[in-house]
């Protein structure tokens, strides 16, 4: 097995960008929440572009369907973190727009490509076409 690296891959990339965009939400929660909210954010968020390239270095289509699974996983988990924030008023809404908008794209984008995984396990075990027949062979 050869080591491929991710970092041409767009969804890595989208998923880094969202890495530093929590990075700097977090910056903005109050101090306390350090071995609490904000670990757990970001935490979170690192498992994103690792699970990716997790994806892109599995040898079986199962196994990178799984990790993309685990990526949008991952983004619920976030979401509910940036829920929680709200309600304990570390953070209002309007705050939170720049990283949804990021958890979205990814969300998206993930989607996408577990669907193309879908479709190519999908061909990988469809049994081969029977070879057309001759029209003469249908009249009989």
């Amino acid at each position: 097995m050869s080591y491929t690296s991710v970092e041409k891959v767009p969804l890595w990339k989208m998923a880094m960008d969202l890495v530093e965009t929590v990075y700097r939400f977090t910056d903005r929660l109050p101090p306390e929440e350090k071995a609490g909210l904000i670990a757990s954010m970001r935490r979170t968020v690192v498992s994103l572009p690792a699970k990716i390239a997790e994806a892109y270095g599995a040898t079986e289509t199962d196994d990178a369907g799984k990790s993309l699974h685990a990526v949008l996983a991952g983004l619920r988990e976030l979401h509910t973190q940036l829920a929680i924030a709200e309600r304990l008023r570390y953070i209002r809404h309007m705050r939170t727009l720049a990283v949804r908008h990021r958890m979205k794209a990814v969300a998206q984008r993930t989607e996408r490509v577990l669907d193309s995984f879908t479709q190519q396990q999908n061909l990988l075990a469809a049994p081969p076409h029977a070879p057309p027949q001759s029209p003469s062979s249908l009249a009989a």
